[in-house]
């Protein structure tokens, strides 16, 4: 195994990349695994794994407390919006109240100076 030292590193001009992945399969068919070494890199294995079940069930719970704790702070703002959409179509049926009472008085005033200057014109014109 030492006899054969892929020379990774060094730069090829284009059309010859297919050979460096080549190269690599070559290296990599070539490293033997024995038992020995199983045995030497399971407990690191095994020590890697128990870190990241560690870390995604921590990730998981933390995950819970924040969909909670962002559950609880949305329930307020949902009923004070649901306050403020009542408060906003009241005060919109007000402003159109308002401006129904305003265009009613405008209409009786038209109709009390049409009535008025109707009235007028009946009467006798003044003679001095």
């Amino acid at each position: 195994m030492a006899a054969y030292l892929p020379q990774y590193s060094q730069v090829k001009p284009k059309g010859q990349e297919a050979n460096l992945a080549d190269l690599f399969v070559r290296h990599a068919a070539m490293v033997q695994i024995t038992p020995y070494m199983l045995d030497v890199y399971a407990p690191e294995y095994e020590n890697s794994m128990h870190k990241w079940e560690t870390h995604a069930v921590e990730m998981n719970n933390l995950w819970n407390i924040n969909r909670n704790f962002l559950t609880w702070q949305i329930k307020p703002l949902e009923a004070s919006l649901a306050q403020l959409n009542t408060e906003y179509s009241k005060e919109e049926l007000e402003v159109e109240l308002v401006w129904y009472k305003l265009l009613y008085a405008e209409l009786m005033h038209k109709s009390e100076d049409a009535a008025s200057s109707h009235q007028l014109s009946m009467l006798p014109p003044n003679r001095k």
